[in-house]
């Protein structure tokens, strides 16, 4: 790794260190202008743009602790409403790659549900996500493919479900999902 990737990188834990956990004082509050979005769109494109061979490496210098699974899983499932509010579809290419960072660590349950309300955010935005997926994803992990796949191939009921007990108010009284 160079040396601008290893500033960036400290800078980053820097940033986050301060705003740790934040994001459960209010998940859906502050959408696109909360202080860990930035902080994690950050994360997100430093991690698109080191070269492929140098991605490896990066997945396996970012060791996970529980918090900051639970607010990478939360950074994914704002990320499909920011989507709907913004129209800022590079914000799933974030998501993809905050996936791929805590794939390893986060319970695949929760991680579909995220992924399931990012899916949603990104339908409600317009993004054809299914060809997305097939297409374009940044990652090449059969894991990540495989989980956003089995998100897309989900019931209805199952989405409802979801968006019910975990997504934000704006979204809970769906019809025909």
């Amino acid at each position: 790794m160079d040396k601008n990737f290893e500033a960036r990188l400290s800078t980053w834990k820097k940033q986050y260190s301060k705003q740790r956990g934040s994001y459960r004082t209010g998940v859906w509050a502050n959408i696109d202008s909360h202080p860990l979005d930035t902080i994690f769109d950050d994360l997100a494109d430093l991690y698109q743009n080191v070269p492929d061979q140098q991605r490896n490496a990066f997945s396996k210098i970012i060791v996970m602790l529980d918090h900051e699974v639970l607010d990478c899983l939360l950074y994914i499932r704002r990320i499909g409403l920011r989507l709907e509010l913004t129209k800022q579809i590079h914000l799933f290419e974030y998501a993809i790659a905050i996936t791929s960072l805590c794939v390893d660590f986060a319970d695949p349950r929760d991680l579909l549900m995220s992924i399931m309300l990012l899916i949603y955010g990104a339908k409600k935005a317009g993004m054809n996500t299914e060809n997305y997926i097939n297409n374009y994803m940044i990652s090449n992990d059969p894991k990540i493919k495989g989980l956003f796949n089995k998100a897309v191939s989900l019931s209805v009921r199952n989405l409802e479900l979801t968006i019910e007990w975990f997504g934000p108010s704006e979204w809970k009284k769906v019809e025909n999902v």
